[in-house]
């Protein structure tokens, strides 16, 4: 099965199959500063094949997504909200990341991401209460990133369930947005990264584990934190 990046529809909600760092991580072990356990996970996450994610998403009926990969997941969502004629929001505490990679994004970075951040940073809106951390992570380089998939929010439930009984673990970070077209905000009630905060914590009231985040405005400023 492929995905199309252009079969985005607004209602649907993003789900991402694997957690952030890769970059930070490699940057970080070229320095000799990566904690063992955290290189292991990136590794463990890389080697990872995504066939049983697209197997899930064939079953579901889904059609649009995209893989993550050096454009960073920013770079990607915004190629795709702009293929398909829509915008997209995320919300950042529902991103994963590795546990531990949080601390090393403010250090160590793959020169990448200032491209990323060049080349796509124009259609991106980032809250400014959303940390230099977070938004180094958001923007980091992957390699072998997993992939963001687009499903109607009748199905996600199905889909996070099917991807679990196959060994994924599916997370709902945002969703695609009638307008304004071709642009991806990044909106937050906290600061902070992670749906486990990536070794921290998040928002006092989680939502339940797979829910869909709850729409953010379809244009306009970004709403307070």
């Amino acid at each position: 099965m492929s995905l199309s990046r252009s079969a985005g529809r607004a209602g649907e909600v993003l789900v991402l199959t694997k957690s952030l760092g890769t970059g930070v991580v490699a940057a970080a072990a070229a320095a000799g500063a990566c904690p063992p356990p955290l290189e292991a996970a990136a590794r463990a996450s890389r080697a990872a094949p995504d066939a049983p994610a697209l197997e899930a998403a064939a079953a579901a009926g889904v059609t649009a997504g995209v893989p993550v990969g050096e454009d960073g997941l920013l770079g990607h969502l915004q190629q795709m909200a702009a293929a398909s004629g829509v915008g997209a929001a995320v919300r950042v505490d529902r991103v994963p990341v590795f546990d531990g990679v949080l601390a090393l994004a403010g250090r160590h970075r793959d020169e990448r991401a200032d491209r990323n951040r060049e080349r796509f940073g124009e259609n991106v809106d980032v809250h400014e209460q959303v940390t230099a951390e977070a938004r180094a992570l958001l923007w980091d380089p992957q390699e072998d990133g997993g992939l963001v998939l687009a499903v109607p929010a009748a199905g996600l439930q199905a889909l996070l369930q099917d991807l679990g009984a196959r060994g994924v673990r599916g997370i709902a970070i945002g969703q695609l947005i009638p307008e304004p077209v071709g642009r991806v905000g990044v909106v937050t009630p906290v600061n902070r990264l992670g749906v486990t905060g990536g070794g921290s914590r998040t928002a006092a009231v989680e939502p339940p584990e797979g829910a869909p985040p709850p729409p953010p405005p379809p244009a306009g400023p970004l709403p307070p934190a």
